[in-house]
């Protein structure tokens, strides 16, 4: 059978299309399409998105016409209906457990189809953990980028939007090590540059984060820099809360999360509260996409209230 595999455009979600490649290949089934999936497209999610082919979606809100599907996000049913008549089969399985969405795709295949990886795809997961939940072991880890999956990390985060990005990474990521990429001369020629701006970043944000209190606040917008999600803790450690504002395209990105070192402060489902601007995420973190830089903005005026009343909170503890 030939399959469209619908996956987040961040490394958990190649690592899971990858694994999911690797898969459908071992019993003689073949993939038509490569589709990175973005949050923007939750709105016609729903009800107005066609699936041509039988579909794979991974790391990604369910839909019920997906003939495999695997999510860890607490946010992920965006109809009740769906969730109260979802049922957990070896084909669609849903674990908030798991910090990554490549862990949990790795062991649904293996446990419910004998499905057996080679060993670089357990080296895949073991970073996709670290990397999705943020588990590094000190910001400057993150930061500094000497590790070579934390390297490809930034390397997907560069070229996620460029057409036919990800048709060369994942089937190579099914089958080569994480090593193997960043020895090759299209991930050696880019990630000098992705250093560089860094680098060029990182003072960026040294001078224009805003710190409320335990909480920042960073606007991208307009400007040349990426986000780098550990930034205000490598700048900052005693943040309890960082709040950032980026332009994807013709997207405004909003993304909220807990200090990973300082998690046991974090009273808050930033997810869900994000789902309430039509985003979603986790417990620690959450992100939405907006059409205009205005609406993205109303909604940090309204979040940034909420994380201020958990600070407070948390501080009289």
């Amino acid at each position: 059978m030939k399959y469209d595999i619908y996956f987040h455009d961040d490394f958990d979600g190649a690592a899971s299309a990858a694994i999911m490649l690797s898969f459908l290949k071992s019993r003689g089934d073949s993939v038509a399409r490569l589709q990175p999936v973005n949050f923007g497209m939750k709105r016609k999610w729903p009800e107005q998105f066609k699936f041509r082919n039988p579909s794979v979606v991974l790391d990604f809100p369910y839909h019920p016409r997906a003939t495999f599907w695997y999510d860890h996000h607490p946010t992920t049913f965006l109809k009740p209906e769906w969730q109260k008549n979802f049922k957990e089969t070896p084909f669609q399985r849903f674990d908030v457990k798991y910090p990554s969405c490549c862990g949990l795709v790795l062991d649904a295949l293996r446990r419910g189809f004998g499905f057996r990886p080679p060993k670089h795809q357990r080296e895949l997961v073991r970073w996709g953990d670290i990397i999705d939940k943020a588990d590094y072991a000190s910001p400057r880890q993150a930061v500094e980028m000497r590790d070579a999956a934390i390297q490809l990390n930034a390397f997907i985060d560069e070229h996620a939007r460029k057409k036919g990005f990800f048709d060369w990474l994942v089937p190579l990521l099914s089958e080569k090590s994480i090593r193997y990429i960043t020895q090759t001369r299209r991930f050696r020629t880019s990630i000098r540059t992705i250093r560089r701006k860094q680098e060029t970043t990182i003072r960026f944000y040294r001078k224009h984060l805003t710190i409320e209190g335990p909480i920042s606040y960073i606007d991208l917008s307009g400007t040349k820099f990426r986000k780098i999600s550990i930034a205000p803790y490598y700048l900052c450690p005693e943040l309890i809360y960082s709040v950032t504002l980026k332009q994807d395209g013709r997207f405004f990105h909003l993304n909220v999360a807990a200090n990973p070192w300082r998690r046991s402060q974090n009273i808050l489902e930033i997810g869900k509260i994000l789902r309430n601007h039509g985003g979603g995420g986790h417990k620690d973190v959450g992100g939405a996409e907006f059409r205009t830089h205005h609406r993205a903005e109303v909604a940090v005026q309204s979040i940034m209230p909420l994380l201020h009343r958990a600070a407070q909170k948390t501080s009289r503890k």
